[in-house]
């Protein structure tokens, strides 16, 4: 990091933003843009995570034919045809995967939840029960 501590940097950055200069509306377009390319949410929670594996388990095995070069656009043509099958059919088992685990973190998610409700009513219970060990007896002992 050139020799700065992170501290020194977000200064450094924080006085760049605040110039008169400085392409406010610009930064924050590509800001934004470089966000909605990250695939991970800000905080990756079960239902975050959950979300993400939602989003990612299906496969798209139609490859782009897309080039610049001569030939190879027939070239990519040709070898989708020939492979289009396969490619269809280890993407099918790949996405029926990913939407068995999907099925599989939900389920777990409803299981922690489940268990956090447990452990939340036991602590009441607990501290109860402390409340009254620590009562003076009543009665005449």
């Amino acid at each position: 990091m050139n020799g700065q501590a992170p501290d020194d940097l977000e200064a450094a950055v924080a006085d760049l933003e605040a110039a008169p200069s400085f392409p406010a509306a610009y930064a924050q377009r590509v800001r934004a843009a470089v966000q909605r390319l990250d695939p991970l949410p800000p905080v990756l929670d079960v239902p975050g995570a959950l979300e993400l594996v939602a989003q990612e388990a299906r496969i798209d095995v139609d490859a782009p034919l897309r080039t610049r070069r001569r030939g190879a656009k027939a070239a990519k043509i040709l070898v989708k045809r020939l492979t289009a099958w396969y490619l269809a059919y280890v993407g099918e088992q790949v996405s029926d995967l990913g939407q068995a685990m999907l099925r599989l973190g939900e389920a777990l998610a409803g299981r922690v939840d489940g268990v956090r409700r447990d452990v939340d009513d036991l602590k009441e219970r607990v501290e109860r029960l402390e409340g009254r060990a620590e009562e003076p007896p009543q009665g005449g002992r």
